[in-house]
């Protein structure tokens, strides 16, 4: 019995590590930034591919099932928007995890129209964050929104001399890599590919860390695993592990609580 309680209460603490959950849902995107990977298609390709809604209600489900209810995106490696359904993939979200505390999608403002505002907050999106790369238009979203209770977020990165550059994981070379510094991003933060594979962060762009994919494994199991943890163990101290140790992301600006839970339960 005392057992089984001391592995409920583990499950419990790991289980509140997880802060957010990001969706890549597709692999197309319509511009090529040049800080971006995607601005030479050798490097990253321009793909037609999409996430799945069998892939979203599998992922939610078994978010139900640890009783997660923080914070959902869709963002990752494309243009959220360029989805062929993305509304209807919102709300799939937001039918099967009601309480959702935040439900966000991350767009470069191209595609926003009054009209996809409204269907975005009638799907259930609680937040548009807007990535600005050429000018302040703030105003003109804003415009848009009209007065529908979604809030608006503005990444201001239109000065891109200005911007602090990542290297996403050495496919763009920017500053160096200090390898003893730590990363908190896979103790609060998990990523979920469009195919349903489990990665590292969306820093990792050449996807070279795959964890497993949630169409033949539960989330629970891949987030909980051994090969979560072994990476986990080395980022709280260092980034001498591959692919992290070509990444110059600063990744510890949040996750400093999953940090503790994690060094609570393993000791």
């Amino acid at each position: 019995m005392l057992k089984d309680k001391l592995r409920g209460i583990q499950f419990e603490k790991t289980q509140s590590m997880l802060k957010s959950v990001q969706i890549n849902p597709t692999e197309l995107c319509n511009r090529k930034c040049s800080f971006c990977p995607r601005h030479d298609p050798n490097i990253y390709k321009n793909q037609s591919k999409h996430i799945s809604f069998e892939t979203i209600e599998k992922l939610c489900n078994d978010l139900n099932n640890i009783n997660f209810n923080n914070r959902i995106g869709f963002a990752g490696f494309g243009e959220p928007l360029l989805h062929t359904d993305i509304f209807s993939c919102i709300k799939i979200v937001k039918d099967i995890i009601p309480n959702i505390n935040f439900l966000e999608i991350v767009t470069n403002g191209d595609k926003l129209t009054s009209d996809i505002i409204k269907k975005l907050y009638e799907s259930g999106c609680t937040t548009i964050c807007v990535s600005m790369y050429d000018e302040d238009k703030t105003d003109y979203f804003n415009n848009l929104k009209g007065n529908l209770d979604i809030n608006m977020v503005y990444a201001h990165n239109y000065n891109v001399d200005n911007m602090m550059l990542v290297n996403r994981s050495e496919i763009l070379k920017n500053d160096g890599v200090n390898l003893k510094k730590p990363c908190y991003i896979p103790f609060y933060k998990a990523l979920i590919d469009w195919n349903g594979d489990v990665l590292l962060c969306e820093n990792d762009w050449t996807k070279n860390k795959i964890f497993g994919n949630i169409n033949n494994n539960s989330f629970e199991n891949i987030w909980f695993g051994s090969n979560y943890n072994k990476h986990r163990k080395v980022l709280l101290n260092n980034r001498e592990i591959s692919p992290c140790n070509n990444c110059n992301a600063c990744g510890t600006i949040r996750g400093i609580e999953s940090v503790n839970l994690f060094k609570q339960i393993n000791g």
